[in-house]
């Protein structure tokens, strides 16, 4: 069985090599990938190696520069195909610089971890959620003993925010290897994907809400992101008396519970679960209130192409990258993780009287410029190349600041 190539022509040399358990579509993947894509837009050399080609999920867009290799077939049963995979991993390891995880859990960690080893390559972890939270989550009881492992033996854990850090270190990674990388997006097309001009306007009017108002939340339908507290958040701002509709874009595992919150909540005339959008922006865009009601992130991606589109914004406040893209509460409400009543008064306040954050909403794209994901990019790319260039097997990378 050989390998598959998806699309792509490789430089000759590789020093990055960017492994993904699949391309089936979150935040996490689509954060490796638009790393690729930056790093081959000047030039870096780079591939991305995909462990396994799902089929049960809609797949994140991958760009046709970034050069991409699956390294077993379409629907093949990974308990059989593994050491293939393996066996593939490593060799191109060894015509790479450096080994890169695109994740903190899954068989993509695992299997770069030891074809670097076994390349003597240096290795990489992007680490875009807090560590135990995403373990207990994400990770088989069996296999987190390894997954630790791995996450303490590391020659660079890259962490997309500061309240990150702790637990990687917690779990045996000396604080010197840790770094921190606030992630970003590209604004311009972000906003192109929504149909709006790449450079807002800041003279344009505030919005008026829409009849009925649209309240949109978005991601990966997990425990992480907790959409029942929203749907539940809903049913009391109807209740209050407030009109409104809800949407839910996004797919995942957890949907039979957030279809038996809308069931319990007597709300399935108001809810909308869209599933899984290709481009959500022209909907997250025309929304009269973006909601994240998460209880753990990292950097939410979410957030920022909320700013990025001028929606104004209510987040529960699950992490430093909520407060940090939000400055504290300047470019958006937040509320406390899990906190219902606090929750459904906010998203009242918002829909009875716009004006306050539709204020802060229309500053929303100047602040997510300051988040330019080209100089993320960079930064991460400086810190890789500084791992495999000659010298001594293991640099240590400058500690967090």
């Amino acid at each position: 069985m050989a390998e598959v190539r998806a699309h792509g022509h490789p430089p000759e040399n590789n020093p990055v090599l960017v492994v993904a358990d699949s391309l089936r579509d979150n935040g996490g993947v689509r954060v490796a990938l638009e790393y690729a894509r930056q790093w081959r837009m000047i030039d870096a050399p780079v591939q991305v190696a995909v462990v396994q080609d799902v089929e049960d999920e809609a797949h994140a867009p991958v760009d046709p520069i970034v050069p991409l290799v699956f390294l077993t077939a379409r629907g093949s049963r990974f308990r059989w195909t593994w050491p293939v995979a393996l066996a593939r991993l490593v060799r191109r390891a060894r015509r790479s610089g450096v080994v890169l995880a695109g994740s903190e859990t899954g068989v993509g960690l695992l299997l770069g971890y030891v074809a670097a080893r076994l390349a003597r390559r240096p290795f990489g972890v992007l680490v875009q959620a807090d560590l135990d939270d995403a373990i207990a989550t994400w990770v088989a009881r069996p296999i987190r003993p390894l997954t630790r492992f791995v996450h303490s033996h590391a020659d660079l854990a890259i962490s997309v925010a500061d309240s990150i850090v702790p637990g990687v270190v917690a779990n045996g990674l000396p604080r010197e290897r840790v770094r921190v990388v606030v992630n970003g997006i590209d604004v311009g097309r972000v906003r192109a994907q929504a149909g709006l001009p790449a450079e807002p306007d800041p003279g344009t009017p505030l919005r008026p809400v829409g009849v009925p108002p649209v309240v949109v939340g978005q991601g990966r339908l997990s425990v992480q992101k907790d959409f029942p507290l929203l749907v539940r958040a809903h049913a009391r701002v109807l209740a209050a008396g407030v009109d409104h509709r809800l949407v839910i874009i996004g797919d995942g595992p957890v949907r039979g519970e957030i279809e038996a919150a809308v069931a319990e909540e007597g709300v399935g005339g108001t809810v909308e679960l869209a599933g899984y959008v290709d481009n959500p922006y022209p909907i997250t865009s025309t929304a009269d209130l973006f909601v994240l009601s998460s209880n753990s992130e990292g950097m939410p991606l979410t957030i920022l192409e909320a700013l990025a589109v001028g929606v104004p914004i209510v987040a529960t406040r699950c992490g430093t990258g909520v407060d940090l893209l939000l400055e504290d509460g300047a470019y958006g409400d937040l509320v406390p993780v899990g906190a219902l009543d606090e929750l459904s008064a906010a998203i009242e306040r918002h829909l009875r009287d716009p004006s306050v954050l539709g204020e802060r909403a229309h500053r929303g794209p100047q602040q997510a410029m300051s988040f330019d994901v080209s100089r993320s990019a960079r930064t991460i790319l400086d810190l890789l190349t500084g791992l495999h260039r000659p010298g001594p097997a293991r640099r240590t990378p400058t500690p967090v600041s």
